[in-house]
């Protein structure tokens, strides 16, 4: 019997991953052109079937709350901070897979943050398929 962590990366979630990333660090980009006039992270709304951002200007909310209150209604909408690192492939690819299977499980977050564990043995599902796929 396969676990989930056995099954390869498909290239719907690396292409999904890499929308993410991207949504990321064009902010990031665009952040670092303005030379630190933002004081304050900020946070982008995504689709969590596709990855794109969920207005198609992409615009960086001040807070999650406003990111919350302007798609309120949009089914499948995950948010993400902003700050001044850039967000590689594999890290994009984790944070999706977190809220697709929080979703999954009826978990959706809003006003709270989605808290990535940083020790390994609670990474477990996830590491392995993910540095597999993106190699």
């Amino acid at each position: 019997m396969s676990t989930s962590n056995e099954r390869p990366v498909t290239e719907e979630e690396r292409t999904s991953a890499q929308r993410v990333a991207d949504a990321i660090n064009l902010h990031v980009s665009a952040l670092a052109a303005e030379q630190g006039e933002r004081s304050t992270p900020g946070y982008v709304a995504l689709i969590l079937g596709d990855g794109r951002p969920a207005d198609p200007t992409n615009p960086l909310y001040d807070s999650r709350a406003d990111a919350t209150r302007h798609h309120k209604y949009t089914p499948g909408v995950f948010f993400i901070k902003v700050g001044r690192e850039t967000m590689p492939l594999n890290e994009a690819l984790i944070v999706l897979q977190m809220h697709r299977m929080a979703y999954k499980r009826g978990i959706v977050f809003t006003e709270e943050e989605l808290i990535t564990p940083q020790l390994t043995e609670l990474m477990s599902p996830f590491i392995p398929r993910t540095l597999r796929g993106i190699n």
